[in-house]
């Protein structure tokens, strides 16, 4: 550890300091329609300054994602400690040598995987567990950014890819009731957050027209799997009230 620098206790533990504060911030990209094989999802940070440390946990999917590394760290950032000591459950940990680091509005590093989700959704989100997540600047001074979450969907998620299967969801954005019309008949229908968790289903359809009661959703990204006797479409929905 050099002199001067933070350093972060071990990992799986907690800073402790009463100044922590929120300054920053850090957003993971979404990928949409992307098809099995080698991706990149950015994950950008701004309103960064003099950082001396952080540690953090970051949670995806491994059923339909294979983690390959992380690339294209800020400069000045290197040797980032990063572990997976769970399958789905990323850990990062660094500490600067000699001099904080300001990011005022960039990338902060990519999260680089392989897919292998079909028309399937991942959330990749931020996370306390199993690292808690916690910056300091160069002096010690704790702080964490806000953050928004991202996700990835598969190449098959929208509607279209087959030309026998009409379907339709409206309004969109949507505040009270969203439509889900098809040409065939409707089996089932989930509808997942941007984090993947299940919000509603209807099963045992055997119509063609079904309507969504959303106008108790948070505002915010859904997805919308329809399924018929063909398959499953999956598509996505804006719930702004």
């Amino acid at each position: 550890d050099a002199t001067g620098s933070y350093n972060p206790p071990a990992q799986g533990s907690s800073f402790v300091n009463p100044l922590k504060s929120i300054e920053g911030a850090l957003t993971i990209g979404m990928l949409a329609n992307v098809t099995q094989g080698h991706i990149s999802v950015p994950v950008h940070i701004s309103q960064i300054v003099n950082m001396g440390s952080f540690q953090f946990s970051i949670q995806y999917d491994p059923t339909i994602m294979t983690l390959n590394g992380t690339s294209n760290w800020y400069p000045g950032i290197s040797e980032v400690t990063v572990g997976e000591p769970t399958p789905g459950y990323l850990t990062f940990v660094w500490a600067a040598d000699n001099a904080g680091i300001s990011i005022p509005d960039h990338d902060f590093f990519n999260l680089d995987f392989t897919w292998h989700g079909n028309y399937s959704v991942s959330s990749i989100s931020m996370s306390d567990n199993p690292t808690t997540i916690e910056f300091s600047d160069f002096d010690g001074n704790i702080f964490e950014p806000s953050y928004t979450n991202g996700f990835v969907t598969g190449a098959s998620v929208g509607i279209g890819g087959n030309e026998s299967q009409f379907i339709r969801v409206y309004p969109n954005p949507a505040s009270d009731l969203v439509n889900v019309n098809s040409n065939l008949t409707i089996n089932n229908v989930e509808m997942l957050s941007y984090l993947g968790q299940n919000v509603y289903t209807k099963n045992d359809l055997n119509t063609k027209l079904v309507q969504l009661d959303v106008s108790a959703l948070h505002s915010g990204v859904y997805f919308i799997k329809i399924k018929t006797d063909q398959g499953i479409k999956t598509t996505k929905i804006t719930v702004n009230h």
